[in-house]
């Protein structure tokens, strides 16, 4: 077991992750950390997320509100008539015979 580690809580209310816990669990720039309080024991526990991990979730949920929003979109009026082929007009240019 690990002897018990102290840190303090600096400006903006930030902690330094000390390097024990970093290596223990392999802790990279970017990772999270999820704060749980137990109630019974009136203790913090923090558990390690990896943000790599979390990341094809998050693409997956906003390439779904992307199709949905386009979904929706293409369903609107203004959208339907942006897709209408326009009609042809024959403009007089300058110097022509037509």
């Amino acid at each position: 077991m690990f002897r018990p580690i102290v840190t303090k809580i600096v400006a903006k209310f930030q902690v330094t992750v000390p390097p024990e816990i970093r290596n223990l669990f392999d802790l990279r720039e970017g990772d999270l950390l999820q704060w749980d309080f137990d109630e019974s024991s009136s203790q913090i526990v923090l558990l390690p997320k990896r943000a790599q991990l979390l990341s094809p979730i998050v693409r997956k949920l906003v390439g779904e509100a992307r199709a949905e929003k386009a979904e929706k979109a293409a369903k609107t009026p203004e959208a339907e008539a942006a897709t209408e082929v326009p009609s042809r007009r024959k403009v007089a240019r300058a110097g022509s015979t037509e």
